[in-house]
This record gives structure tokens, sequence and C-alpha cells, in this order.
């Protein structure tokens, strides 16, 4: 889509919403180099402004999707949809196909779902994600997709019109754009809503939470806002991971990264047997770690304590100094290992999302090792050498978290 055509397929969304009642005053919508929209202000406006409205005929829920003819035979037939937007995502297909349908302007506005997604195939895509936690949890939920797909052609054969790469086409564009909206009978479901989805996100939006005033959502100022200031809402609190894979961005601005440990317990190990038993049959690990997140620090120590105690005892926190530098050398390691799988090959700017995903990762990788670090200088008695820098602040905090919790003594 060039950009002269996407303004255009905005400009025409724009009059028909308002044709059909909705109201966005006092703004205008501005595309960036990718084509990638963002919504301005005209003008200054107050806190409690109300900047959109947007009439119910005007949404496109899951409830519409399931009176499509072949959500209702697929529903009436048995099967069941057991992604969130499996519904959604068919009935959207069976919409677009549709030369009269009454969204018309609004499927012509919708920017191709690989140019704002992961979730389509993409071998390209995949090579940079490669031994990645991200690269691993898009595998995933492409083969949740693949799964509903499947489903739906045991049930439909040939009667189904839409191969699995439309079918994941138009998921991705239900998992970058759908919202979780109040039916008047209070029933949330996700409905893809016009307008609604052209405010990009910031986790300290300037907009507040949208609301359903009757038969219309409506969306108003935070506070005052400046002339020339792009308009945002918050997506919710999820991790950069979560904003990949749903929404194909990476907020730059609040770093929130997870990333992918794994730990085994040694076979040759002399208490293999024994701990393997205490264990549950358990000797193998792939844990996930949080940048923001201590507990998820704390649970691959507590697993490297396993590993690394001389003897098999059932108290997790009964070590002694030489185990707790041992587990912590263990978990350093793995982190190191986490990193060394990475690829991180990204070189041109339309991998500009990817390539902080990655970097995300690896940061939260490094934060660990840099917790490690300074958790075994503590044992040693020397100061933990962290910077005062956001990053170090972090660290900080785990490592009181991690002192409070252990019930040897250490140097105050």
């Amino acid at each position: 889509m060039s950009h002269a055509t996407r303004r255009d397929t905005l400009n025409a969304l724009l009059l028909w919403c308002r044709q059909h009642g909705a109201e966005m005053p006092d703004q205008f919508c501005s595309l960036d180099a990718r084509d990638q929209c963002g919504v301005l202000t005209e003008q200054a406006l107050a806190a409690e402004t109300t900047v959109l409205v947007v009439p119910r005929r005007c949404w496109y829920t899951r409830r519409d999707a399931e009176q499509s003819p072949l959500v209702q035979r697929f529903l009436a037939a048995g099967g069941a949809f057991q992604t969130l937007h499996g519904a959604l995502a068919l009935g959207l297909l069976q919409e677009q196909a549709k030369p009269d349908s009454f969204w018309s302007p609004y499927w012509a506005a919708l920017p191709p779902a690989a140019a704002v997604s992961p979730l389509p195939a993409n071998a390209a895509l995949d090579l940079r994600l490669a031994g990645s936690l991200c690269g691993q949890a898009l595998a995933g939920r492409r083969a949740e997709v693949a799964a509903d797909y499947g489903a739906l052609q045991a049930v439909l054969g040939a009667d189904l019109p839409f191969d699995l790469a439309a079918f994941t086409e138009a998921y991705a564009t239900c998992a970058a754009r759908a919202f979780a909206v109040d039916e008047l009978d209070g029933e949330a479901v996700p409905a893809l809503v016009p307008l609604l989805d052209l405010y990009n996100h910031r986790r300290q939006p300037n907009l507040g939470s949208f609301s359903r005033a009757g038969a219309a959502i409506v969306l108003k100022t935070a506070h005052a806002v400046d002339t020339a200031t792009e308009l945002c809402v918050s997506y919710g609190a999820g991790s950069d991971l979560h904003c990949y894979i749903n929404y194909g961005f990476v907020d730059e601005n609040d770093f929130a990264g997870q990333a992918r440990l794994a730990l085994s317990l040694p076979r040759d190990q002399t208490h293999f047997a024994h701990k393997e038993t205490l264990m549950q049959g358990t000797v193998d690990w792939e844990m996930m770690v949080s940048s923001h997140d201590f507990e998820a620090v704390a649970a691959n120590l507590a697993i490297a304590r396993w590993i690394v105690f001389a003897e098999p005892r059932g108290n997790l926190k009964s070590v002694d100094a030489d185990e707790e530098r041992a587990a912590l050398r263990l978990v350093h390691n793995a982190a190191a290992q986490s990193l060394a799988a990475i690829a991180g090959g990204c070189d041109d700017d339309d991998a500009l999302m990817t390539r902080r995903i990655l970097l995300s990762e690896q940061r939260t990788l490094q934060r660990l090792q840099q917790f490690c670090d300074a958790a075994g200088a503590l044992l040693e008695g020397a100061p933990a050498a962290v910077g005062g820098n956001a990053d170090g602040s972090v660290v900080h905090h785990w490592l009181g978290l991690w002192r409070a919790d252990l019930t040897f003594d250490l140097i105050p």
C-alpha cells in the first residue's frame, strides 16, 4: 500500500465512521516513513476532553463473527476455538471476502498484518530470532493458530475457503488490533473498533482507558495535552515479549525484558538418583527470567541450589556460602549459554522491532549475570559493584530481596 493510498483509505475510514455517528474532533493522522500511523492533536486539549466516540454499529466483535455462516457451522458441529481470536479471525475473513460488507472502508484501511505483526510466516524473521525465547514463543503461537485452523478443516473440510496463511494473517490482525469491550449485557468480548485502533501505545498514556457510554465507546484525555502532541493509550502492562508477539512493537521507553535459562542436573552427579527422586523425576528445566521480577530470578536460583548441593536435603534455604556461590556461577553460566544461542542478526530498518526484542532479551540475561556477580561479591565480603543507572537500581533491588531470603549470615 503506497503512502498516498494509505492516507486515502484512512480519510475514507474517518468519513465512513462519521457518517455512522463517530466523532474524532481536533486530531489528525500522521504517517511515518514506514506508513505506521499516529494520531496527533490539532490544538491544545484540556483534561477530560472527549477525543473519540465510536458507536456500536461500527465495531466488529466476536459476537458478530459468531453469526457468520462458517463460524456457526463450526460451533454447531461441536467445534471449539482454542485461541482467543480464532472466531474473530474466521469472521473477519468472511467479511473481507464480501464486496458489499458494511465494514468495507475499515477493511480497506487495515495495513497488511505482516507489516505490523511477527505472526505470519517469515523465514528471514525466524532466522533472526533463532535461539531466542522470542523465537520459541512465536513458534508456539503459530502452532496454536495452526491447531485452530486444523480443527476448522476437520469440521468444514472443502467448504473452508481459506488456507492457513490467510487464517494466520487474519488472526495476526485481530491479535494486534482487538480490544476487550463490554457488551450491554456486561460480557467482555474481543472487538475490532475502527479509529480506536489508530492510537499507539504508551505505558504512561495521555489518554485514559476507553469506556462504554450507552451504545458507544468513548475516549477522553487523561490530562491536558499540548498542540501537535501524539495521543496514546495503554495496551496494558505486558512484557516486551508480550508486546512484540501480539502487537509487533517493543516500547523502548520502558524496559520489561524476559529471557530463557536452561538448567540440568548432571547425570554423573554422585547423588543424581536421590535428587531425581526428590525432584519427582524432573532433572531438566527450561525457565523464564524477567528483568523486573525477582521471583523469576529466585526460582532459577532455587533450582541451581538443588543442583549444586553437596548433599541433598529438603530445605532449599539450608545452604552454605560455598554452595550459594556455586549456584550463582551455575546461573551465570546458564545465562551465558542463552546469550550465545541468540543469533541476533538485524541489519536493516525493517528489522527495528526485531532488533529491539533481541536486545531486550540480551539485556535481561546480562542483568542476571550482573546480579550473580554482585551477589557473589557480597558473599566474598566486597560491596556490590553495580552502577547507579536504571539497570543498577534493579540489581540493587534484587540483591536486597535475595539477602533477605537467605538463612546464613552475610557481611553487613
